[in-house]
């Protein structure tokens, strides 16, 4: 099950009859808001949204559903470039789809977002969702289970789906080098194309960030130039 937010029109006609000739379930919500529509919105395993929109700030909604843990999002750009596709993987979005994409590239792209999202472990940013067995690592504490971040201070965050992936994925191999292919083969299980290489540069910036706002731990991760990245402290696996 599929929810699309886009202005009527061409583009939102092409990407319904794509999902639905690949038989995706999809709820089409062409006005209004994602956030004013929840309960859809977590029925749904995928959010398309459009960033050409001239009725919701697409990206805030990206950061929005990011934040409260809500299903992955594709926000479909006004083109393939390089630049915008960036600025949507910064605020929030999975994947970033051109509209300039076929119908097979769109149904391909969905198929392996929800894919890739039910390997994940479930997550909740609800109350007591910390709880379950624990990382440590230089003062900070994770939770693989349900993404909760705690740094040396004490100041504690949720991450995103992808964020929490990624650290996962590091925070299980301290101290070793991983490529970009590696960790895309640890997390999404595919190789990565050229394209592919970019966005996921910028999700590991996205999380240096994270954790740098957090408390300051965005040294934490490493590039080894020409080799890939780093991180740099011992992790202890808390048994209680």
């Amino acid at each position: 099950m599929v929810l699309l937010e886009m202005e009527a029109g061409v583009r939102r006609d092409f990407a319904v009859t794509a999902l639905q000739s690949g038989g995706a379930t999809v709820i089409a919500t062409v006005t209004g808001q994602p956030l004013d529509n929840l309960d859809a919105v977590f029925a749904s395993n995928a959010v398309i949204l459009d960033g050409s929109a001239s009725n919701y700030d697409s990206l805030d909604i990206c950061r929005r559903l990011a934040e409260l843990k809500g299903p992955p999002v594709i926000l479909m750009t006004a083109s393939d470039n390089e630049a915008e596709r960036i600025t949507g993987l910064e605020n929030g979005a999975d994947d970033c789809v051109p509209s300039s994409a076929s119908a097979r590239e769109l149904l391909a792209r969905v198929f392996a977002l929800v894919r890739r999202s039910g390997l994940r472990a479930p997550v909740e940013a609800t109350a007591g969702a910390g709880a379950g067995p624990r990382i440590s690592f230089a003062g900070w504490s994770f939770c693989p289970t349900s993404g909760e971040l705690r740094g040396p201070t004490g100041r504690t965050g949720f991450l995103s789906r992808t964020d929490h992936a990624v650290l996962a994925a590091l925070v299980e191999r301290p101290r070793a080098i991983l490529s970009l292919d590696q960790l895309a083969e640890l997390i999404d299980g595919e190789p990565l194309t050229e394209v592919a290489k970019v966005d996921w540069r910028v999700r590991i910036s996205r999380l240096r960030r994270r954790l740098d706002r957090l408390d300051r731990g965005g040294g934490l991760i490493q590039t080894v130039h020409g080799k890939g990245y780093v991180f740099t402290a011992d992790c202890t696996r808390d048994l209680a």
